[in-house]
């Protein structure tokens, strides 16, 4: 994600923040089944609300997956 300039978000984002996403849709087959799902193009915040938590560390993305 980036911020208005362009320059990449590496803080959490927390709630509250605001952003301009650029959106599209797909259409999908699969196993004899269609459908149209939503895509994300590019997410920029344009409002940072950093998130800080009420206890604890933050999960690594590595710990999430």
């Amino acid at each position: 994600m980036f911020d208005a300039d362009g320059d990449e978000i590496t803080e959490a984002i927390g709630n509250g923040s605001k952003g301009k996403a650029i959106v599209g849709s797909y259409d999908w087959t699969f196993k004899n089944k269609k459908g149209t799902s939503a895509s994300l193009g590019k997410l920029v915040i344009t409002d940072l609300v950093e998130y800080a938590s009420a206890g604890g560390d933050l999960a690594d993305d590595e710990d999430v997956l």
